[in-house]
């Protein structure tokens, strides 16, 4: 590098200097800043590498825990251990993965609940329905023949639909009893006037068995906080067994009581002077699809389902259900339980009486 330099004189020798200067040193400069800014460029990736390297691995094995758990059903949660974000995202799938495991499970579950109702309806509605139509055939031709219809085999038409229906009412609770589907309503149920529809729809089927039916309930209405149609079904189920399995002029009663020093609870029993069921069989009636040898010799074309879904729907009601021998020789069916209670005034509460509405 070359610089012309004027000095402070104008005249004489020296008045203009020339000046040269070997420049080598910014070529050097430049290599040595360059190196330098590779070297710390490899050193700040190095370093981010190093702190990023165990939350790569972190998100690749939570990725292989999301599909080991996506092909499992959801059934394997994840690693949610710490407290950082991926953390917080690991217990955000766990949840979501239960969530949908209990959607999957409750399908899963209404997909066989309607295979067996439609296999158990396939089935045991078809013997049923094959009798009465032969039954109903042999009519007809009576009919055509100018005959009067034989009074005994009206009476075996009119005790196979009423068996047809009691058993599609079955299937039906049935169904929803193992779908998992909560009680519709919990309401006081008016037990008094329940006893009395139940044992007006079996007296038609008992009076064609010359089987009697009588019931009594206290004066006082005895009130019961759950589902009507379900706790229906569970007293009628035990009075058409003791109508249907009861010999030629046998006796059905059906009682409702107050029981306990305040009243507060009650007892629903029904009696009958049948063949009764065996000791030792009487914890394995309330299975589903069990029948004692007695059963299917007189009807053999049932599920059994009767005694098992008054079972459930008391044990949902907070009921108690006992089986016994009758004073008559026969079963001694019972339900025991509180009485529903309403709030009163002054903060307390008491029973319904009769005539009574439940308050809004």
């Amino acid at each position: 590098m070359t610089f012309a330099i004027r000095m402070p004189w104008d005249e004489g020798p020296c008045a203009v200097m020339l000046v040269q200067r070997r420049d080598t040193g910014p070529r050097s400069a430049v290599t040595d800043l360059l190196w330098s800014s590779l070297a710390l460029c490899a050193v700040l990736l190095g370093a981010v590498l190093f702190a990023a390297g165990p939350i790569v691995e972190r998100v690749r094995s939570l990725t292989a825990q999301v599909r080991h758990s996506a092909s499992v059903r959801y059934a394997a949660p994840v690693d949610e251990r710490g407290r950082d974000e991926i953390s917080e995202l690991a217990r955000a799938f766990n949840s979501a993965g239960s969530d949908v495991r209990a959607n999957l499970e409750a399908v899963e579950t209404r997909e066989r609940t309607l295979r067996t109702f439609v296999e158990n309806t396939s089935h045991d509605v078809m013997l049923p329905l094959t009798v009465l139509q032969g039954h109903l055939t042999a009519l007809r031709r009576r009919v055509d023949a100018g005959q009067l219809p034989d009074k005994e085999t009206v009476r075996s038409a009119l005790e196979e639909s009423h068996y047809l229906s009691s058993l599609l009412q079955n299937l039906s609770v049935a169904a929803k009893l193992e779908g998992g589907e909560p009680l519709m309503a919990r309401h006081p149920v008016d037990l008094n006037a329940l006893v009395e529809r139940a044992v007006a729809r079996q007296r038609p089927i008992a009076k064609q068995k010359n089987v009697q039916v009588e019931f009594a309930v206290p004066e006082d209405t005895i009130h019961l906080f759950g589902d009507m149609t379900f706790v229906e079904q569970m007293l009628s189920n035990v009075i058409h067994n003791a109508v249907r399995y009861n010999h030629e002029g046998g006796h059905v009663a059906v009682l409702l009581e107050e029981r306990g020093a305040e009243h507060d609870e009650f007892a629903l029993r029904v009696l009958d002077d049948g063949p009764g069921i065996p000791t030792e069989l009487r914890e394995r009636v309330v299975e589903r699809s069990f029948r004692t040898d007695e059963a299917r010799s007189r009807a053999p074309d049932g599920l059994g389902l009767g005694l098992s879904i008054a079972h459930d729907v008391a044990r949902r009601h907070g009921l108690t259900m006992t089986m016994k021998e009758s004073p008559a020789g026969g079963l001694e069916v019972e339900f025991t339980g509180r009485r529903a209670r309403i709030p009163t005034g002054d903060g307390g509460a008491r029973a319904l009486g009769a005539g009574e509405a439940p308050s809004a």
